[in-house]
């Protein structure tokens, strides 16, 4: 089972603020995060970096697939804390 202290979500430039203010919400009872960073992005996207050490009890799968290493976490809200816009996105 993996681990990672950083996960990656990609997301429009429309939704970021709302993002930033009120956390990455669930869509379809999942939120759906990458271990590698240019996964989905595309020139029109923002990269954010979710920080999710010690959330240990937050139910996540975990498909190893070539290019993404696709997570889902499910039924949870990521706080605005664990949240930051990639350097590459600054």
């Amino acid at each position: 089972m993996f681990r990672a202290k950083v996960l990656y979500h990609v997301t429009s430039t429309d939704n970021i603020n709302s993002i930033l203010s009120e956390g990455l919400r669930p869509k379809y009872n999942f939120i759906h995060l990458s271990q590698y960073p240019n996964s989905w992005k595309t020139d029109d996207s923002i990269l954010i970096e979710v920080n999710i050490e010690g959330l240990d009890s937050v139910v996540m799968t975990y498909f190893p697939v070539t290019d993404t290493d696709e997570v889902l976490v499910w039924n949870y809200t990521v706080e605005p804390s664990r949240l930051k816009v990639s350097k590459a996105d600054v």
